[in-house]
């Protein structure tokens, strides 16, 4: 069974990205950390396939840690999430023997496709092609209206809730003790609302609710 550990310092991305990958790869074992000190740690205790790492900001987030994740798992495909957009930033990713370099704003698509390639022992920084990594997407911050029109109501905020969390539709009937097909009907609902296209536009969205 593949196995990914993923670092990310923001709860609510963290579940949706959780939810994504368990979604679209439902055999594999995702393991989330929300501290940079235990996903080392945890890098040093087992082996997997794949580490997913949120760089936030070069001033607290040291480029050697890369080179440190890649020496703990050296047979394990390594990703960048960041908002980080320069060229000399893409230059030492690819230095420090990063995978694959992705925005924190990527789309599910563009994420499920870089996963593949990865479990292909694919990467981004080919020999001869290091420069040839992804744009980093434009950040869109999400804004949220401030009529009460807008916002969600406490059952949507439930409902959204633990579909960030990873809960299926059923999980989320059994759960709230409403039936699967009222539950789809809410689902949509919330992604009207919240002008989401996936899980992880949702866990933005309850961000900035917070």
């Amino acid at each position: 069974m593949k196995k990914i550990l993923i670092y990310e310092s923001q709860f609510f991305y963290a579940r949706g990205l959780h939810a994504v990958i368990k979604s679209n790869f439902p055999d594999f074992d995702v393991f989330l950390v929300f501290s940079s000190i235990i996903f080392l740690e945890e890098c040093s205790k087992k082996r997997y396939d794949i580490v997913i790492f949120d760089f936030e900001y070069i001033k607290t987030t040291s480029l050697k840690d890369l080179k440190r994740i890649k020496k703990l798992q050296p047979q394990s495909k390594l990703f960048v999430f960041s908002e980080i957009d320069s060229d000399d930033f893409k230059i030492q990713c690819s230095k420090g023997k990063v995978d694959f370099l992705l925005s924190k704003n990527c789309s599910e698509v563009y994420l499920v496709a870089a996963l593949n390639l990865a479990l292909f022992g694919d990467s981004y920084f080919s020999k001869g092609l290091r420069l040839n990594i992804p744009e980093l997407k434009t950040i869109k911050k999400v804004k949220v209206e401030s009529s009460k029109s807008n916002l969600l109501s406490q059952r949507e905020f439930e409902i959204a809730m633990l579909m960030v969390q990873g809960y299926s539709t059923t999980k989320i009937s059994d759960k709230l003790n409403i039936v699967p097909s009222t539950i789809s009907t809410y689902k949509k609902r919330l992604f009207k609302k919240t002008n989401s296209s996936n899980v992880i536009d949702i866990a933005k969205f309850l961000r900035v609710l917070q």
